[in-house]
């Protein structure tokens, strides 16, 4: 029978249309407000459909076309190929986690991080943990609240941001919430494990929101590891002491704040401590058993008071003293870092027998003494003659930073060092051979400048393996010049420290052109710090220029009969960085990225060869971002506990 015209036509169309893909949409025709016209061009015009790929050809030039950024994030995000990191087939299955953390830790940008982890679900599950492992805020001032809300709100649960929006509202909160189960933990809480606080007074009528919110996320952050604050309430203490994550404490506990800290008597287990106060250790005093608690697991310990004599006069573990081992044993026996400060009214005999009893200096790694104190010659002589009767191969000591001049500073009324009390620190350093940085404050402060005490120049001289040696000063006093070194001085360091790569130390501007000829013998260093006094910025920066040149020109001249057809200031020198007081500048044959402040860098050539040259640029940043302050070395210490944790 043969077919009606309209079945016919429809059965051709159908074998002319290829059937579509599954993974394909239909095409949706859109609506024309005109006819279609014969121009072909205008044809072309008609919208089209959504593309699965992710560029787009464009018809008319045959060129490809870059989606928008936008839609790129969209795509991968929703890709239906998408593989999680951890799958076999996965993007990164071919590198570890350890491996992907440690690229990640090098990315310090919190928003670079954070767009990383919008790409997609692989990056954003390794992101994620590495993005909110810190929360860190300083509270000096009323403004700075809403950083500080911004920054613990995401972890806490709607039920703890209502209850903190009751108790006061302040910019920052969350006023709306969607509709969830309100005590549900967010998944932020569980990557927390840093936390580091600076509170200083926002005014008496708004404290306490401070207190209220750090309580809140301590509640919240079951897997905090580190804790830091120069303030504390009782209900803080309580959360610390029943987290059994805890590893590290940073803690300042004023004269009220003693009976708050009560809880923190059942903390064990601690490997850091830096904890301070205002009253004098007794036996009820908590700070006491948090230090006797953790003596067998604690890696680095800093003190306000030296206060090792209290646990032996009082037996607070009740230990039985040594039972004839030919082997002394030592309480802290895992402690690699000790810092003892402000410690000159609990240093006497007492307490060097007890705190050399409790800790073993020869296995320690770093030894900070440098505060001023004139009993801390006790502790010198007692350490001089351990350390002068143990074989070289077990002394452990690396780094030291110990005050020599503060006897000098305690005497300022005839502007003398007593030696008596001063000798046994220098003597210290000479007693062994190990370190490999150095810093001492004040020194030689009783001798006419420029010179450097021939008891600390033959100690320092015995530590070959020294990379850091540094010059401080901690105080100024009106007519009395503080001790600098002059250029035969630093010829004389640099020529017997073939390992040293950072060099601080003060000096005058008439002695900068021979000390920069001197330092440009370094054969390993790579920056020099000096302080140069009654010199303003602007003077600082003229004279650093001047030094620069002086310092890079004997290196650029050397080896110069030796046909190059490149030459690399790298290839000759590890110099990569000058200081002078506040001006910072950057050595090299190429530098990185322009960033603002920078000035434009400029070129030193070699008189005897054109194709020798080395650029220079002053990096300076503004002075107010020299000016240390209080939260900087609560983060610098959180950082290097970190390192050790990872």
């Amino acid at each position: 029978m043969a077919q009606r015209r309209s079945a016919r036509l429809k059965v051709r169309a159908d074998e002319s249309i290829p059937a579509e893909l599954p993974s394909q949409e239909p095409e949706k025709i859109s609506k024309r407000k005109t006819p279609p016209s014969n121009n072909d061009k205008l044809d072309r015009k008609a919208p089209k459909t959504k593309s699965q790929s992710n560029e787009s050809e464009d018809e008319l030039t045959g060129q490809q076309l870059k989606p928008k950024a936008g839609d790129v994030t969209k795509d991968i995000s929703h890709r239906p190929g998408q593989l999680s990191a951890n799958t076999s087939n996965g993007p990164f299955s071919s590198l570890p986690p350890e491996t992907m953390n440690l690229v990640l830790r090098k990315i310090k940008d919190k928003a670079t991080l954070g767009n990383l982890g919008k790409t997609c679900k692989a990056f954003h599950s390794l992101v994620m943990p590495q993005l909110y492992k810190r929360v860190e805020a300083s509270v000096e001032y009323h403004v700075h609240l809403a950083k500080l809300i911004r920054s613990i709100e995401p972890a806490l649960t709607i039920q703890q941001r209502k209850q903190l929006r009751k108790e006061g509202q302040y910019k920052g909160q969350q006023d709306t919430f969607p509709k969830v189960d309100e005590k549900r933990r967010p998944e932020i809480a569980n990557f927390i494990r840093q936390a580091a606080f600076e509170i200083g007074d926002p005014g008496k009528k708004h404290k306490f929101i401070i207190y209220r919110y750090i309580e809140e996320l301590l509640k919240s952050a079951s897997k905090l590891q580190v804790f830091a604050s120069t303030d504390f309430t009782e209900s803080m203490a309580k959360s610390l002491a029943a987290n059994n994550q805890l590893r590290a404490l940073y803690l300042k506990i004023s004269e009220g704040r003693t009976p708050d800290a009560l809880p923190l008597t059942t903390v064990k287990g601690l490997r850091h401590l830096h904890l301070e106060t205002a009253d004098i250790y007794t036996t009820k005093d908590s700070p006491l058993a948090l230090i006797w608690n953790s003596r067998s697991t604690l890696r680095s310990l800093t003190l306000d008071k030296s206060v090792f004599q209290y646990f032996y006069k009082n037996k607070m573990d009740g230990t039985k003293e040594l039972n004839g081992s030919s082997e002394r044993q030592y309480d802290f026996t895992n402690l690699k870092s000790l810092s003892l400060q402000r410690v000159s009214w609990t240093m006497d005999s007492d307490e060097v027998d007890a705190v050399t009893r409790a800790i073993d200096f020869t296995a320690l790694e770093s030894i900070d003494l440098s505060h001023q104190s004139m009993r801390m010659s006790l502790l010198f002589q007692r350490l001089t003659r351990t350390f002068s009767s143990t074989e070289s191969t077990k002394i452990k000591v690396q780094r030291l930073s110990l005050n020599v001049g503060y006897q000098a500073f305690a005497n300022r009324g005839d502007q003398t060092a007593k030696t008596e009390e001063e000798e046994p620190g220098l003597e210290f350093v000479s007693s062994f051979d190990t370190l490999t940085s150095l810093t001492v404050y004040v020194h030689s402060a009783d001798l006419p400048n420029p010179v450097l005490k021939d008891a600390m120049l033959q100690g320092i001289l015995k530590h070959k393996n020294l990379s850091t040696l540094e010059f401080m000063n901690t105080y100024s006093i009106r007519d009395w010049d503080t001790p600098y070194l002059d250029a035969n001085t630093v010829a004389l360091l640099i020529d017997n420290l073939p390992e040293l790569r950072h060099f601080r130390f003060r000096s005058t501007a008439i002695h900068l052109s021979k000390i920069a000829k001197a330092l440009s013998r370094g054969c390993n260093l790579e920056t020099i710090r000096m302080q140069v006094p009654s010199a303003s910025e602007g003077e600082a920066k003229e004279l650093g220029t001047e030094f620069i040149h002086d310092l890079v020109f004997p290196i650029l001249e050397k080896d110069s009969d030796h046909d190059e057809k490149v030459y690399r200031w790298e290839d000759h020198s590890k110099i990569n960085q000058v200081i002078l007081d506040v001006a910072v500048w950057e050595i090299g044959s190429e530098f990185g990225p322009f960033k603002k402040g920078m000035k434009k860098a400029e070129k030193v050539t070699s008189t005897s060869d054109p194709k020798r040259k080395v650029m220079f640029r002053d990096v300076t940043r503004p002075t107010y971002l020299w000016m240390r302050t209080r939260f900087d070395d609560i983060r610098g210490w959180v950082d290097e506990v970190e390192k050790d944790l990872a």
